[in-house]
């Protein structure tokens, strides 16, 4: 079937990429006669909607090849293949210049600073390891290592770290007297510096929640999560778009652990709310330490990311259901494995 010029002229009215290119020989080929390019079609073979000026037909069984956007025999010595390139096992192009192996990025093999700031700097790199990643059936170690880029590794490792200006013990004392109304907070002031091993039961026998060590709980937070003085970089969000995209994962939970983690200047009414009823729910357990070690050995099964991201329908209160279900059985102890 012979191609009609003015569906070449049709065609030239999508302005495209530079993969198919046409030669510039005259004034009335440039402006009337440009070959179709690459990106006048999309990778679904429709003419490319970005491109509003150009026809959009409809493709079903009724569809003609006149309607189609159509290119010059002539024109297709102009087509470029790009040189063929060799990947090897588990490796993946994130981009022209970009080659990574996804088995040693998930393994955490790949140490390479920038390359790691690369893709989590990119919204692009991202989707493509995880389009590769749900390819592979390594959707869940992904969001894995993308949690772990989120959280402050270093801080899970029980080293203490200094209270600036006591902002975590101040903030712990205001979330805890929050709880018992504003008649506590002289009996709270009081309490936060007797030591825990003092136990005073209420009527209940329940140890209550004054007998926490608060400044044991700052050291314990800051023990866990660390003190972080710098702003949420970049990579935050580009981490909760990637969690996002599962139902398993709240953006949600992840925004509010964070804050928790972060900085406790970030921490708002929703994440006090849940903090203080976490602490709440820790009192009938009876726990009683007197230094950050202790609370770091005993507690160390709370700080487990992967427990936290699995409600679907996380939202506030489901938040803090999810703190308190992270708690073992009243019968039960506390672990101290790490692992």
């Amino acid at each position: 079937m012979q191609l009609r010029e003015t569906d070449v002229s049709s065609a030239a009215a999508c302005d495209g990429g530079s993969a198919l290119q046409g030669r510039e020989t005259n004034k009335e080929t440039t402006e009337h006669q440009r070959p179709m390019q690459q990106d006048d079609v999309g990778s679904d073979g429709d003419p490319n909607p970005g491109t509003p000026s150009c026809a959009q037909p409809i493709l079903d069984d009724s569809t003609t090849w006149e309607q189609l956007p159509q290119i010059e025999l002539k024109d297709l010595e102009w087509v470029r293949v790009p040189r063929p390139q060799k990947y090897g096992k588990g490796e993946v192009a994130v981009d022209n210049s970009l080659v990574i192996n996804l088995d040693d990025l998930l393994r955490g093999k790949l140490r390479n600073e920038s390359v790691i700031r690369s893709i989590i700097e990119s919204n692009e790199h991202i989707r493509t390891l995880s389009l590769v990643a749900q390819a592979r059936s390594l959707s869940e170690q992904l969001r894995t290592w993308a949690i772990k880029q989120e959280i402050d590794i270093d801080g899970f490792r029980g080293s203490g770290r200094e209270d600036v200006e006591d902002a975590a013990q101040g903030s712990l004392a205001q979330i805890t007297a929050t709880i018992h109304g504003p008649s506590s907070s002289r009996i709270l002031e009081t309490r936060r510096f007797t030591p825990s091993t003092k136990s005073w039961k209420g009527s209940s026998g329940r140890a209550s929640v004054s007998t926490f060590s608060l400044t044991g709980f700052a050291s314990l937070i800051r023990t866990l999560f660390g003190d972080h003085t710098k702003a949420l970089q970049p990579k935050l969000a580009v981490s909760v778009e990637l969690l996002a995209e599962t139902p398993l994962i709240s953006t949600d939970t992840l925004l509010l652990m964070r804050k928790l983690g972060a900085n406790f200047d970030w921490i708002d009414n929703q994440a006090n709310s849940a903090l203080a009823v976490f602490l709440h729910h820790l009192s009938r357990y009876q726990i009683e330490y007197s230094s950050a070690a202790h609370h770091f050995e005993k507690l160390v099964a709370l700080i487990k990311p992967s427990k936290l991201f699995r409600d679907p329908a996380d939202a506030s209160p489901c938040t803090v259901e999810n703190l308190v279900k992270l708690l073992p059985p009243r019968d039960q102890p506390l672990t101290s494995d790490p692992t």
